[in-house]
C-alpha cells in the first residue's frame, strides 16, 4: 500500500501545473471538448476544430470528455485518463508477476515500472498510449489468472473484454503484445498457457468486438474504407504520411533512454550464471518485448510513445534479473538509492518544466501565451500555425491562417471551406479594420511569417511572437 501511494503521488504531483503540450495534448483535449459542446457533434463522430477526425477509435475522447465533465476543464482533468491507464498497467503487472513468480517479484516489478522514464512521463501526458497500455497489461494478467485456473471460460471472457477495450483505444497496436504473448508460449513450450489463451478464437473475437464503430463510420463515409485500410493500416507499416520515419535501430536507441534507470542494473545482472543456464527460455515477458520491438522496428512509422505497451513487461524482465542482486545488502541499498534519486529527479523536472513550457518548439504549451492575451483584452486570436489547444484555452474566437490539412473525408471538404476556424492567406489580408479590432496574431518564431501585418513591435513569449492587429 505504501508503494502504491508513493507511485500514485508521483503520477499526480503537480499534474495540472504544466499547460497542454502540442500537438497531442492539445488535439485530444480539443476533441474531448467538441463532444461536450451543444452543437450536435455527438459521441460517435470524433471532431477536431469542427472537422471530423478519424485517426483513433473514440475511446480516448470519451474518457477524456467524461473526466472533463466530472472535474472541470483543466489540465489535470484532461490527463486523468493517462493516470488511470498507469494504474491499470501496474495492477495488471503486479497481478501477473505475483501469479507467475511470487510476491517479491511483483513488488519490485511495480517499483521498477513505476519509476521508468517512459512510463512515468506518459502517465502524466494526454495520449491514448497509456490508456492502451493499461488495458493490454490487464488483459495479459487476466490470461495469467485464466491459465492458473486451467483455462476457465469466465476468465477467458474477462481477458477478451480487456483486449476489446484496448482495441477501442488504439485498434491494431493492441494486437502487438498479443502476438508477442503467443510467440512466448511457443518458444517456452507452455502448452497450458496456449490452451488458456485460445489464440485462434481470441484474435477474431477481438476484431469482431472492435469493428462496430469502424463499420458504422465506413457506412456513413465510404471514403473512410481507403483511409482506414490504406493510410492507417498499410500506411503506418510502409511509410506514414506524417513523416514519422527512422532507421531500423530507432527503437533500440529509444529503449535505452525510455527504460532508464533500470536497464544498466539488468545488463549487469545478466552476466550471472542463471542467465547462461537458460533463464531466457523461462521468461515469456522477454519474448513479448523482443517480438514487439521487432514489429515496431520493421514498421516504417516511428514514434517514441509506441513502445510504451512493452514497458511493463520490460520492467518484469529486468526485475527478474535484478532480484539476485537485491539479496546482497550493499547492492540492495544501491537499488533503493536508484529508485529514490530517480523519483526526486522526476518530481523536480515536473516543477522545472513549467518555466520552459512555451520554449519547446512544436511541443510547446500555449497556455502562457493565451493568458497574456486574455489579460490584455484580446477578443479574437489568429495563428499562422495550427495549435488545437488555442480553442481549449480561448474558446471559439480562434482562427488559423494555414492550410486545411485536417480533412480526411470528402464530406468534410465543404465543411473545411466554410469552417469558422480556418482561412487562407488572401482572406486574412482582406480583413477590414472592424474585423481585426481587438485581435492578435500568434506567430511561431521558428518559421517565416508570410502574412501582411502591422509593423508594431511584437511581444515575445518563448518560441512565439504576439502581434496586435490594428488598421494601418
Amino acid at each position: 500500500m505504501l508503494l502504491a501511494a508513493l507511485l500514485l503521488f508521483g503520477f499526480l504531483f503537480a499534474l495540472g501545473t504544466r499547460g497542454l503540450n502540442e500537438p497531442d495534448e492539445g488535439r485530444y483535449a480539443n476533441m474531448a471538448g467538441e463532444i461536450l459542446e451543444d452543437d450536435g457533434h455527438g459521441w460517435l463522430d470524433p471532431v477536431l476544430s469542427d472537422i471530423h477526425h478519424y485517426d483513433k477509435p473514440p475511446m480516448i475522447y470519451w474518457v477524456t470528455a467524461l473526466s472533463i465533465k466530472a472535474f472541470g476543464y483543466g489540465e489535470a482533468a484532461t490527463r486523468l485518463p493517462s493516470v488511470s491507464g498507469a494504474i491499470l498497467s501496474l495492477a495488471g503487472l503486479g497481478w501477473a508477476a505475483w501469479r507467475l513468480y511470487g510476491a517479491k517479484t511483483a513488488w519490485w516489478s511495480l517499483l521498477v515500472c513505476g519509476t521508468m522514464v517512459q512510463f512515468w512521463a506518459l502517465a502524466r501526458w494526454l495520449t491514448p498510449d497509456m490508456f492502451l497500455t493499461g488495458w493490454v497489461t490487464l488483459a495479459i494478467a487476466v490470461w495469467v489468472e485464466c491459465r492458473h485456473r486451467d483455462g476457465s471460460w469466465k476468465w477467458w471472457l474477462a481477458s477478451l473484454f480487456c483486449w476489446s477495450m484496448a482495441w477501442w483505444t488504439k485498434a491494431t497496436p493492441s494486437l502487438i503484445p498479443l502476438l508477442g504473448l503467443y510467440v512466448a508460449l511457443i518458444v517456452t513450450q507452455d502448452e497450458r498457457g496456449r490452451k488458456a489463451l485460445r489464440f485462434p478464437l481470441l484474435l477474431p473475437a477481438i476484431i469482431l468486438l472492435g469493428s462496430p464503430w469502424y463499420i458504422l463510420m465506413m457506412q456513413e463515409h465510404r471514403d473512410l474504407v481507403h483511409f482506414f485500410f490504406g493510410r492507417e493500416l498499410v500506411g503506418r507499416m510502409a511509410g506514414h504520411v506524417d513523416g514519422r520515419k527512422g532507421p531500423i535501430y530507432y527503437y533500440l536507441i529509444i529503449s535505452l533512454l525510455a527504460w532508464l534507470p533500470w536497464w544498466p542494473w539488468a545488463a549487469t545482472a545478466a552476466k550471472c550464471r542463471e542467465w547462461r543456464q537458460g533463464w531466457w527460455r523461462r521468461s515469456p515477458e522477454l519474448w513479448i518485448v523482443v517480438s514487439g520491438l521487432a514489429v515496431f522496428s520493421l514498421a516504417a512509422s516511428k514514434l517514441p510513445t509506441y513502445t510504451l505497451i512493452l514497458a511493463p513487461w520490460a520492467a518484469l524482465g529486468m526485475t527478474r534479473l535484478i532480484l539476485p542482486l537485491e539479496e546482497r545488502r550493499n547492492l540492495r541499498l544501491a537499488l533503493w538509492g536508484t529508485a529514490a534519486v530517480w523519483m526526486a529527479l522526476s518530481l523536480t523536472t515536473a516543477l522545472l518544466i513549467v518555466s520552459h513550457e512555451s520554449k519547446l518548439g512544436r511541443n510547446s504549451s500555449l497556455r502562457e501565451v493565451l493568458t497574456y492575451l486574455q489579460q490584455h483584452g484580446a477578443k479574437k486570436v489568429y495563428a499562422d500555425s495550427y495549435w488545437p489547444s488555442l480553442e481549449v484555452y480561448f474558446g471559439e474566437e480562434v482562427y488559423y491562417v494555414t492550410k486545411r490539412d485536417l480533412v480526411q473525408t470528402k464530406a468534410d471538404e465543404d465543411v473545411a471551406a466554410e469552417s469558422a476556424h480556418f482561412l487562407n492567406t488572401e482572406k486574412f489580408n482582406r480583413l477590414s479594420a472592424t474585423e481585426l479590432s481587438g485581435s492578435w496574431l500568434i506567430h511561431y518564431r521558428k518559421q517565416r511569417l508570410n502574412l501582411h501585418v502591422p509593423s508594431k513591435s511584437p511581444v515575445v513569449i518563448g518560441d512565439f511572437e504576439l502581434i496586435p492587429l490594428t488598421a494601418e
